[in-house]
């Protein structure tokens, strides 16, 4: 997973981790919450803290 600044000139990566998923790749898209990520897999769902 990857967070970026996005500006009309390009993107500047914020962020980067590994997403822990049981099959090896999740194809749902995240949801955004309140400085929370929640992205599904298969049998789980994980949330990660964005706050700056």
């Amino acid at each position: 997973m990857v967070f970026v600044d996005a500006t009309p000139s390009g993107y500047k990566p914020q962020e980067i981790f590994e997403i822990n998923s049981s099959s090896g790749k999740s194809l749902a898209q995240p949801a955004l919450l309140k400085g929370k990520t929640f992205i599904r897999d298969q049998d789980k769902l994980q949330g990660y803290s964005i706050d700056q």
